[in-house]
């Protein structure tokens, strides 16, 4: 399926990185085609305990928004975010056209995203929501990204210097948590991605979206952490890079 070439012409077409493509359509009966990381993930408990989903289903939304106050700010959601815009960098950094307005452009969003990579990025609206069929890269991707970022238009020193915010110490550094959270938080970028080009008319509706999902939810995550454990990390490219290698080994294995 060579997963990693999928999602590398995912924004071939995109043309301005702060749009704020769809950001204004009400995400209220929207749901993402696969969520790898639930809120009921991030507060570290068992996701498969009916006891669990019991009481994380029966909290109020002002109880939710205190449960999980502290979250933002862990190491996991960090990592989360890191591989967010590492992800969206990529895609741009790995399709657009060299011409000097892309240049200018890409090297606005990174740095945007330098500057910002230790920020808890505004996602309680989606942890106060009692619907787990929605990532927490969509308000990121459709909402925080084209407000945050915005104000950085034209102050980028230009280059197609890669966003390396997971550098390849760091990811050795992280814990199995981190890594997982940044992991996912590849997969969750790149499907909704998709959706966002295939919403504006720059990406056909074929199946390629179903074959990805289904070979995501066949494998599991934790197939592909694990191949991604034995997957040669090239420093050269940020991780993006190796994510979508152990993937597509995964997809095509």
């Amino acid at each position: 399926m060579k997963f990693y070439l999928i999602v590398l012409l995912l924004v071939a077409s995109l043309s301005i990185p702060f749009e704020a493509h769809g950001a204004a359509k009400s995400m209220k009966d929207y749901k993402s085609p696969l969520v790898v990381l639930p809120p009921i993930e991030w507060t570290g408990a068992n996701p498969n305990s009916r006891k669990v989903q019991e009481y994380f289903n029966s909290l109020s939304r002002r109880e939710r928004q205190a449960y999980f106050h502290g979250i933002i700010n862990s190491p996991k959601a960090q990592a989360y975010f890191h591989g967010v815009l590492e992800t969206f960098g990529f895609f741009l950094f790995m399709n657009w056209t060299r011409t000097p307005e892309n240049e200018q452009q890409y090297s606005d969003f990174r740095q945007c995203a330098e500057n910002n990579r230790n920020l808890g990025w505004p996602i309680s609206s989606w942890f106060r929501s009692h619907s787990s069929g929605v990532t927490a890269a969509v308000p990121l991707i459709r909402a925080a990204y084209p407000m945050l970022c915005d104000e950085y238009g034209g102050k980028g020193d230009g280059g197609w210097t890669p966003i390396d915010l997971a550098t390849k110490q760091e990811w050795r550094n992280y814990s199995a948590v981190e890594r997982k959270f940044y992991v996912g938080a590849y997969i969750e970028t790149a499907l909704e991605a998709t959706v966002l080009l295939q919403e504006n008319g720059l990406l056909p509706k074929d199946g390629r979206l179903n074959s990805l999902v289904q070979c995501i939810t066949d494998n599991g995550l934790e197939k592909i952490l694990e191949t991604l454990e034995d997957t040669e990390i090239e420093a050269q490219f940020p991780m993006p890079w190796t994510v979508s290698k152990a993937i597509d080994s995964v997809c095509d294995g």
